[in-house]
């Protein structure tokens, strides 16, 4: 239990850094304001709101409700990924804030920006976020994990408890554990996306 509390600390702090990476952007360039400006705050803000809700059902027990969260922050990283691989990033991001699906438009090279091609291309920097997706997806989805999830462990005579309740008590530990150090993970590289804009956006 240790060693979970201390990770979900952690990430706690990582979310404070969130706070003040928006603070910075905001004031960046005297204050002025791009269409990439929009996008990153929401990526910001979805991804306090996704830690919120992931630390506090996480810590209730209820680790299937939470695991998704990990899925729509590793989203929001490939968006913000998407944004590298085209030469105006700002004209991107008005096309996503008008409502155009990114997975209809075109990076540099000329390919669509699907998910399966962003994962790929994100993954040539972090191999880690294909299993990350894959096993997140898994959990959106009504999936086999759902049902091993009904098990709660054998009763008397090796016959099986089905629990259908708001919490699993026989999720092991390091599952718990991996699902904030994912979570930690994910959160970072936003953090490094934005921190890139924010670079970019003072030297201009």
């Amino acid at each position: 239990m240790q060693e979970f509390a201390e990770k979900v600390q952690h990430l706690y702090e990582i979310d404070q850094e969130v706070v003040a990476l928006a603070v910075a952007i905001m004031k960046a360039d005297s204050g002025k304001f791009y269409s990439l400006d929009l996008l990153v705050l929401a990526a910001l803000n979805r991804s306090r709101l996704n830690i919120h809700g992931f630390k506090n059902l996480i810590e209730l027990g209820n680790y299937f409700a939470a695991i998704p969260f990990v899925r729509m922050q590793l989203d929001s990283a490939l968006r913000l990924f998407a944004t590298t691989l085209v030469h105006n990033p700002n004209e991107l991001a008005k096309k996503i804030l008008d409502g155009e699906s990114l997975s209809k438009l075109k990076d540099r090279s000329g390919t669509k920006m699907r998910d399966a091609y962003l994962l790929s291309e994100f993954a040539t920097k972090e191999p880690w976020v294909k299993s990350v997706y894959e096993s997140g997806s898994g959990f959106i989805h009504l999936s086999n994990k759902h049902i091993l999830g009904l098990f709660s462990g054998s009763g008397d005579g090796g016959v099986f408890q089905i629990a259908i309740g708001p919490t699993q008590n026989n999720i092991p530990e390091d599952f718990r554990v991996e699902a904030v150090e994912a979570m930690t993970h994910i959160t970072q590289l936003i953090l490094s996306l934005c921190n890139r804009w924010l670079n970019e956006k003072s030297t201009t």
